[in-house]
C-alpha cells in the first residue's frame, strides 16, 4: 500500500482544522509513492520506537522527536532528532504526525479519556481551531430553487451560528450543448439551449462537505460537484497532555474539576483560589490512549489491507519506590 493512501486516511482523523504554522504534521519523512509494509502506531517517537519497526514501515505518531525542525522556524534537526532522521532514511521508514487537534475531535485522545474515567454526558469546552468551510455553489432552473435550498439546508450545508437555510443567489442566463449520450432535463441532444438559471451559493464547514455531497445527492437522486480545595463533584473537564492553560475555560464552562497532565504550580495556585480541583496523573498517562485508539480506527479504514500495530515506548517517569 502507498505512504500516500495511508496518509489520506489519516488526515481524516482531524478532517477541516486549522493548521497551526508551529505543529509538524503529516507525512514529514518519506515519499507518497513509497510502499509500505505495515503501520505502527506509537505515542511518541524515539530511538526505541524506531528500533522496534521494521524496515518499510509507517510510524504514525502523536509526538514528534525532540528537536523536530518546524514550518516556518528556519531551524534544522537537532539533538535526538538530528540522530534519528538517517534511520528513517535508511531503513525506508515513513514518519506521519498526527496533529495536536486530534486531542479534541469527535473519538479523539479527550473522549478516551473520559470514557476511561467513567464520565458521562461528554462535551467539548474552550476554545477550538478555526473552522474551516467551503463555498458549495450550484446552478438551478427557475422554479426548482426552493426545493434544492431545502435539500441543501437538510444536507447540513448553509448553517451559519443560529441560522439555517443561509443561501445567496442570482438570476442569469445558462447555456449548454447536450452531446450524444446525453440526458438533458431541458432542450434536445445537438442544440445549443439557453435557460433562465439561478445560481444558488451557501457554506458549508470542510470537514462536513464530503457527507453533506453525498446527502444532497441522495436527497436530489443526483450527483452535486464542489469547488474550492476538595469540593462536591458534579462535571469534570479532561485535557489530554499538558492542558493546563485551559483551567480557566473548564471554570466557565461550570467544571468543578480538571483532569490534565503537568500542572504547573502558579496555575494550581490560581486554580485553587477559584475552587477548582485538579488531578494531574501526567502527560503520558492522559494520552496513553492514542495509540490504541489509532491502531482499532486505521484496521477499520483500511480493511486488512496492511498490516496495523501498536508500540509503546518505555515510560520516562517512574515513582521511587513504586
Amino acid at each position: 500500500m502507498k505512504a500516500g493512501e495511508i496518509a489520506a486516511h489519516l488526515d481524516r482523523l482531524v478532517e477541516g482544522s486549522a493548521a497551526v504554522p508551529r505543529d509538524a504534521s503529516g507525512l514529514v519523512v518519506g515519499e507518497p509513492a513509497d510502499e509500505i509494509d505495515r503501520v505502527v502506531v506509537v505515542f511518541e517517537v524515539d530511538e526505541g520506537t524506531i528500533a522496534q519497526t521494521e524496515d518499510g514501515s509507517l510510524l504514525a505518531a502523536y509526538r514528534a522527536p525532540p528537536s523536530w525542525p518546524y514550518p516556518g522556524a528556519g531551524g534544522q534537526a537537532g539533538g535526538p532528532a538530528r540522530r534519528m532522521l538517517p534511520q528513517f532514511l535508511r531503513r525506508r521508514i515513513a514518519l506521519y504526525l498526527v496533529p495536536p487537534e486530534y486531542a479534541g475531535f469527535a473519538g479523539g485522545l479527550a473522549d478516551w479519556l473520559a470514557e476511561t474515567l467513567g464520565l458521562e454526558e461528554a462535551r467539548p469546552f474552550g476554545p477550538a481551531s478555526p473552522r474551516r468551510y467551503l463555498k458549495l455553489a450550484v446552478f438551478v432552473p427557475e422554479g426548482h430553487e426552493d426545493r434544492i435550498r431545502e435539500a441543501i439546508a437538510g444536507a447540513g450545508a448553509g448553517h451559519i451560528g443560529h441560522y439555517s437555510h443561509c443561501t445567496f443567489q442570482v438570476a442569469g442566463t445558462g447555456t449548454f450543448l447536450p452531446r450524444e449520450g446525453a440526458s438533458p432535463f431541458a432542450g434536445k441532444v445537438g442544440d445549443l439551449e439557453r435557460a433562465e438559471e439561478l445560481r444558488l451559493e451557501t457554506v458549508v464547514p470542510e470537514d462536513q462537505a464530503g457527507r453533506v455531497v453525498e446527502e444532497i445527492g441522495r436527497r436530489l437522486g443526483t450527483a452535486v460537484r464542489v469547488a474550492g480545595t476538595q469540593v462536591e463533584v458534579s462535571r469534570v473537564a479532561v485535557v489530554p497532555g499538558a492542558g493546563a492553560e485551559y483551567w480557566e475555560h473548564a471554570v466557565a464552562a461550570g467544571a468543578d474539576l480538571l483532569v490534565t497532565g503537568d500542572i504547573p504550580h502558579s496555575i494550581a495556585r490560581a486554580a485553587a483560589a477559584r475552587g477548582m480541583a485538579l488531578v494531574d496523573p501526567g502527560l503520558e498517562a492522559t494520552e496513553a490512549g492514542f495509540a490504541p485508539c489509532v491502531a482499532a480506527w486505521l484496521r477499520a479504514a483500511l480493511g486488512g489491507r496492511v498490516q496495523v500495530e501498536t508500540v509503546s515506548p518505555p515510560k520516562l517517569w517512574w515513582v521511587a519506590g513504586g
